[in-house]
């Protein structure tokens, strides 16, 4: 008990200490002067900055570009690479050699919960139960046929 007295009273004092003390080391006006207004600057300028922060040009996302640049397809009946004109898809190429095929497999889809706050109450006994977070099933795992490629290679 007489430990948290002597750290209550030496916090107090080095405060009381450290407070009345400031005023002693006083030095020039026009340093304090010139102190104090870089102070009132810095403040009036983070100030406006907060005040008017959702003007930044920083915190608008970059625009998306719709458009992927166009890829050359090579043209047999040219024989040469050309760029493809923009009204038309260019002509799908069929191989005759795959290098692989589809095949139905199962899959298993895992089942779905779904995070639910239980609040506090008391069981069937009379005891308290604090409140948790529990799962909650949405839906049961279950197999699924997918088309999936397999290749040779």
């Amino acid at each position: 008990m007489k430990t948290k007295y002597f750290i209550a009273a030496g916090l107090t004092a080095i405060l009381l200490l450290t407070l009345f003390g400031t005023p002693a080391a006083a030095g020039s006006r026009e340093r304090g002067r010139f102190e104090g207004f870089a102070l009132g600057f810095g403040a009036a300028l983070l100030g406006h900055t907060l005040l008017h922060h959702h003007h930044a040009p920083g915190h608008y996302k970059a625009p998306v570009d719709r458009h992927p640049p166009q890829r050359k397809h090579f043209d047999h009946r040219r024989h040469g690479y050309h760029k493809p004109p923009a009204d038309r898809h260019p002509p799908r190429h069929r191989y005759r050699h795959r290098s692989g095929h589809w095949e139905l497999q199962r899959i298993w889809v895992p089942p779905a919960f779904k995070k639910v706050w239980n609040p506090g109450h008391y069981n069937r006994r009379g005891r308290w139960i604090p409140g948790h977070w529990t799962k909650v099933p949405i839906s049961e795992g279950h197999w699924k046929k997918e088309r999936v490629w397999v290749s040779r290679r």
